[in-house]
């Protein structure tokens, strides 16, 4: 994540506290904002690729 950008000094227990959260839902937050701006780039990797479709025909996968 520090590649990324992510102050990963922040990311212990003090600072979730201070936040009001738990350590591992600041942890998933910070995540889901690097994953948020590989996507928004254009950069995401998709698993499987191609994305498997659900039973309504929408594409059912994972952005990394």
């Amino acid at each position: 994540m520090a590649a990324s950008g992510v102050p990963t000094g922040l990311l212990n227990a003090q600072t979730a506290r201070a936040l009001g959260a738990g350590l591992d839902a600041l942890i998933d937050a910070a995540a889901c904002a690097v994953t948020a701006k590989r996507v928004a780039a254009g950069k995401a990797l998709r698993f499987p690729d191609p994305p498997e479709t659900d039973a309504f025909g929408l594409p059912v996968g994972i952005l990394a």
